[in-house]
């Protein structure tokens, strides 16, 4: 493979590491088939002192720009993989996560290697133990937020009516609402009836005379 910077040093004084079956560690570098620099969740181990006596890592150019990548990639604090979800899609859980955490704050425990995206939108945290190791990004699919405009025919079957027309020509429009106008005059029925107003008030009128008379 590509040189590194830990080829090519030489260790004189090492301890032995042994390695913990329930903690996830990573070797970086071996000596004689045994682990001497391993990393972990925010932690990196070398098995010698730092000093030109026990190895001559500390005393090669590559040392300083090795040592900035392990502060950067392994001790940083990081938040950990952002992973997108529709709502009851099938994720992976990502190494290490023990529970995913629900914007209530409750926790879930996660035993196996695989779970079911939560139905709610939102924003869910995978933990482990009591630290944030990422999230998890619940949104709908992306074509149920695009607003479209409904054709003529879908828009009418929403529409309740016994005779529903659409039409998009506004000029044809307001022609349709100008021709449906009534046909049947209404001002001839509106003189019958105060014909007939007029009629029952001069007979009240005439009774009344009819009684004083007398």
């Amino acid at each position: 493979g590509d040189p590194t910077p830990l080829d090519g040093v030489s260790v004189t004084r090492r301890y032995a590491l042994e390695r913990n079956t329930g903690t996830p560690t990573d070797t970086l570098a071996a000596v004689g088939g045994q682990p001497w620099i391993v990393a972990g969740d925010k932690y990196v181990i070398v098995g010698s002192p730092l000093v030109p006596d026990a190895t001559t890592l500390p005393v090669r150019a590559a040392f300083v720009p090795w040592l900035g990548d392990v502060l950067s990639q392994r001790l940083a604090e990081n938040a950990g993989p952002v992973i997108d979800a529709a709502p009851g899609a099938p994720v992976s859980r990502p190494a290490g996560a023990d529970a995913l955490e629900l914007p209530s704050g409750e926790r879930l425990t996660l035993t196996s290697d695989s779970l079911t995206a939560p139905a709610a939108p939102g924003v869910y945290f995978f933990t482990r133990g009591q630290r944030r190791i990422g999230a998890l990004a619940v949104n709908p699919e992306a074509k149920e937020s695009v607003l479209d405009r409904l054709d003529l025919n879908a828009f009418a079957a929403r529409l309740r009516g016994r005779n529903v027309r659409v039409m998009d020509d506004s000029t044809a429009l307001d022609a349709r609402v100008l021709s449906s106008a009534p046909r049947r005059p209404i001002v001839t029925p509106l003189l019958i009836v105060a014909l007939a107003l007029l009629l029952l008030e001069s007979a009240i009128v005439g009774m009344g005379r009819r009684r004083v008379a007398s």
